[in-house]
């Protein structure tokens, strides 16, 4: 990101120079010059050949940059808004492996309300749990709930068009999901519901491996989206027409942290062996890093006080995924915590898409309202990129790791803005 910014620096710094020069006032060939204005030259028609040695010499370039900075830098701006945004939820997404169904192809009732199909609690070592039931809980909905948050902006207008910056920042979206052991009375028995982590064994799906919580089940998951970009708006193709369109080029940021955790207690034998007590944990952590160059336009058309118009973007982003997952006494008491790490590089195309409307309240102050959707491809989410695995042998150590979990991510919106210009 710091090198796409330096090098933008770095064009308008070499740009101005010569857009500067290229304002000169236009002399006819083979004719002497004679001088600046308010600095005839001497006789002979040559100017004055040390004019640049005398202290306060101007060759003019400085006030021609001026000219092109001072009257429209008087019109800049600075834009407050208050974001109530939705972003991709987990869409009921499972918190454990897929589960095999029953011998007939009848498949378990994860909820565990459907009696006569009620996934049996097996223990790993000790086996089955007499007349106990599992619970394997789901997250999320296919969108998270509104998410406020602010954004700032400001602009400097010149005569080669707009520079705009801005950053947002979204509220943390926090999700809890609890398994609280229930006692199911049926007639005179009664069965034990208890929450699970459903596991594969050895890669496989089957219905007889999992991770049971006999003291409660609290599932954590937590969303925060932030980012910042900096754009050239161009003066428009044609201007003073009725819809006008201009180009836009520059660079953006963006940052995803999606985490998971998973957190309970089984005591597997509490008669027998009350001390042996598991204190199980799953952790996932997914951080998105999306940064590049973005293309676009902007419409607009302006309606005596009031401007209606659209902004158009596509960043040709570049996603550095960060995941983890961490685990902790998953089978054994004396299990040391295993942590596996996965790093990499994607190609994540993402889409901005936004209409807005202003009104004037003044000379000096603009109201606004916007919808605004950024769409994306290839983002890492925390309840993705965990494998829920079990090895063949059962005195082996847990295989829960990390895995490449990449999916199409949205976020969309109201904004409601204060712009305020300077005299």
């Amino acid at each position: 990101m710091t090198r796409w910014l330096s090098g933008i620096a770095f064009l308008i710094c070499g740009l101005l120079p010569l857009m500067g020069s290229a304002q000169d006032s236009w002399q006819q060939s083979g004719f002497p010059s004679t001088g600046y204005i308010g600095q005839p030259g001497p006789p002979g028609g040559w100017g004055d050949p040390y004019a640049q040695l005398r202290p306060g010499y101007d060759d003019g370039r400085e006030r021609k940059i001026a000219a092109i900075l001072s009257g429209p830098v008087q019109e800049s701006w600075i834009r407050f808004e208050l974001l109530h945004w939705r972003i991709k939820g987990a869409d009921d997404t499972l918190i454990g492996a897929p589960v095999a169904p029953e011998v007939d192809g009848t498949p378990f009732d994860l909820t565990a309300r459907d009696r006569s199909r009620r996934l049996q609690a097996l223990d790993r070592v000790t086996g089955a749990r007499p007349q106990t039931f599992a619970v394997v809980p789901r997250i999320g909905d296919s969108e998270e709930p509104g998410q406020t948050g602010f954004r700032g902006s400001f602009g400097i207008p010149t005569t080669v068009g707009d520079f705009e910056f801005n950053g947002f920042v979204l509220e943390e979206y926090n999700e809890t999901v609890r398994v609280s052991p229930f006692i199911d009375n049926i007639g005179i028995q009664s069965a034990s519901l208890i929450g699970a982590v459903s596991l594969l064994n050895d890669g496989v799906v089957v219905n007889d491996t999992m991770i049971l919580f006999n003291q409660g089940l609290n599932v954590n998951h937590t969303t925060s989206l932030y980012g910042f970009e900096a754009n050239l708006v161009n003066l428009a193709f044609t201007p003073n027409v009725d819809v006008e369109i201009r180009p836009i080029i520059g660079v953006r940021y963006l940052n995803l942290e999606d985490n998971l955790n998973i957190s309970g207690t089984d005591i597997p034998d509490a008669v027998n062996d009350p001390t042996n007590i598991l204190n199980h944990r799953i952790s996932s952590s997914a951080q998105n890093h999306i940064f590049g160059p973005q293309v676009g336009f902007r419409a607009s058309s302006k309606m005596r006080r009031f401007t209606l118009g659209t902004d158009v973007k596509l960043l040709l982003g570049v996603n550095r995924v960060q995941d983890q997952v961490r685990t902790e006494q998953i089978f054994t008491m004396d299990e040391l915590p295993q942590t596996d790490s996965n790093e990499h590089t994607e190609f994540a195309p993402t889409f901005d898409f936004s209409v807005y409307g202003k009104f004037a309240a003044s000379d000096h102050i603009n109201l606004l309202i916007s919808y605004q959707a950024l769409v994306g491809a290839r983002y890492s989410r925390s309840y993705d990129t965990i494998r829920y695995n079990a090895p063949a042998a059962v005195n082996d150590p847990p295989d829960i790791t990390a895995q490449d979990g990449l999916s199409k991510f949205y976020a969309h919106g109201l904004t409601l803005g204060l712009e305020i210009i300077f005299p």
